[in-house]
């Protein structure tokens, strides 16, 4: 596959992923409630449904921070990683980028302390999302630090780990509609599994995006000399 080819791919890709978690995060301001609650018990069963994901509700600051805020997230990291945005708003790219570092914090602690307070499938959602939470705002932190010492060539590679840690979560719900399908596992333990597979997988598909697209280095410029190199 050409690098041209495989771009287009990988912003179909993103955008798909992007749009599902939108939809997710924005599905119970949009969807009537009494189809959104018919919706949540053919997904989880009547156990979760009328009695964990309720108590989202139950802390709206926390749940608006995650949804809307993760609804802008999604937004702002389909633009920041559009070469035709950077390339025409150069001066937006940097003020959005500074936004999304700041929105990425945001949803990753969030979604930590929502599987704590009001989780699910208990331990099984919560470990999964205190590691990969930790390891976006790890991964975020770097891309920032990058940024700042005008190193965009890491500063890009630690944004696309970043942002794919993001995008696992609409990885899982593809992968947990496919379990409900496929398997007779229980929706707790779909959760569990889910969750992990869900974000290794979209994170193994971004470092593989990593190593295809990263610049090649000319053989002859690393032969020379450093003084001819600097010349």
């Amino acid at each position: 596959m050409s690098r041209t080819n495989l771009s287009n791919t990988g912003r179909y890709v993103v955008i798909y992923l992007a749009s599902l978690s939108i939809f997710s995060a924005l599905s119970p301001y949009i969807i009537p409630k009494a189809l959104y609650d018919q919706f949540m018990v053919m997904l989880y069963g009547s156990d979760i449904a009328t009695g964990m994901i309720p108590k989202q509700f139950e802390w709206p600051i926390q749940n608006m921070i995650h949804r809307l805020g993760g609804t802008l997230y999604m937004v702002l990291g389909v633009l920041q990683f559009s070469k035709t945005f950077r390339a025409r708003r150069p001066r937006v790219h940097r003020w959005a980028g500074r936004v999304f570092v700041l929105l990425s914090f945001a949803a990753a602690i969030s979604g930590m302390t929502m599987a704590y307070t009001h989780g699910m499938a208990g331990t099984v959602e919560l470990v999964p999302s205190v590691v990969f939470g930790a390891l976006m705002i790890l991964a975020t932190a770097r891309a920032y630090q990058f940024a700042r010492k005008r190193d965009f060539a890491q500063h890009r590679e630690w944004m696309i780990r970043s942002f794919s840690i993001g995008l696992g979560i609409a990885t899982i719900r593809i992968l947990y509609m496919l379990g409900i399908a496929t398997t007779s596992l229980t929706p707790t333990q779909l959760i569990g599994v889910t969750f992990w597979s869900g974000w290794l997988v979209t994170m193994a598909a971004g470092e593989w995006w990593i190593r295809q697209t990263r610049p090649v280095r000319r053989p002859e410029a690393e032969a020379q000399p450093a003084s001819l190199q600097g010349a």
